[in-house]
């Protein structure tokens, strides 16, 4: 029984990583690196809030602008909206600890 179990868990870990898994990472770390140092360039050393907006094409300007939330905006926390979704959030994770509820297991 546990045997089985093992060999399914193999199983598992090998779908997971492939010949192309390591590749895959080192393209999302380094696309992570490079968003994040031109986002201080553009910050600090090209001083964007000073110049802003810069206009780059007829239809692109870079403006300099501060996203509060996630995904785009959506759950601010500044309004009230967004500071409901957060607590009631919180009231969740709280109830499910202190119940001893756990996430169900994929099967």
């Amino acid at each position: 029984m546990e045997r089985d179990a093992q060999q399914r868990r193999r199983v598992e870990v090998a779908r997971m990583w492939g010949p192309l898994t390591r590749l895959g990472l080192l393209v999302a770390v380094a696309s992570a690196a490079i968003d994040q140092a031109a986002k201080l360039w553009l910050l600090y050393v090209f001083d964007l809030r000073a110049r802003a907006p810069v206009r780059l094409t007829p239809f692109l300007d870079l403006v300099m602008a501060w996203n509060k939330g996630i995904s785009y905006g959506l759950f601010q926390q500044d309004g009230r909206s967004g500071n409901g979704c957060c607590w009631r959030s919180r009231l969740r994770r709280w109830r499910c600890s202190w119940s001893g509820s756990r996430a169900p297991a994929r099967g």
